[in-house]
């Protein structure tokens, strides 16, 4: 079968198309004030990898540094979760699973802050927590 030109290059298009929706798929990307400022520091990140699974993250306690920028790569194995800071202006972020999703922030001050499932897993969903140490 012999296909025309203006037939090659829909078929280009479609390709091309199809590429880039694959591409972006695959990739979670947050843009927020704080990732803004991380982008124009010029800094390193911080990168931690955790593990979400039924029903626990781990670690479960993660350290960083104050005023340094932090990715987390968080990866869940099982089903979907979610992470949520409850005292920390970061987005709530869906994990789907067998994924592996990256929140991006920079801690502006010293202290503890608790992080937690933000999507119901399961019966064990309301023990998954976790603890980030800014120091």
């Amino acid at each position: 079968m012999r296909v025309n030109s203006a037939g090659r290059g829909i078929i280009v298009v479609f390709a091309a198309l199809l590429l880039v929706t694959m591409v972006l798929s695959g990739s979670s990307c947050i843009f927020s004030p704080q990732s803004a400022r991380q982008v124009a520091s010029g800094i390193s990140a911080q990168r931690i990898q955790i593990t979400a699974r039924s029903w626990e993250f781990i670690p479960k306690e993660v350290r960083v540094r104050v005023n340094i920028p932090v990715e987390l790569q968080i990866t869940s194995v099982d089903v979907d979760h979610g992470i949520e800071f409850t005292d920390l202006d970061v987005p709530l972020e869906r994990v789907p699973a067998g994924r592996t999703v990256s929140v991006r922030f920079i801690p502006d001050k010293p202290g503890i802050y608790h992080f937690r499932c933000a999507v119901v897993c399961g019966t064990g969903h309301d023990q998954m927590l976790g603890l980030l140490i800014v120091e």
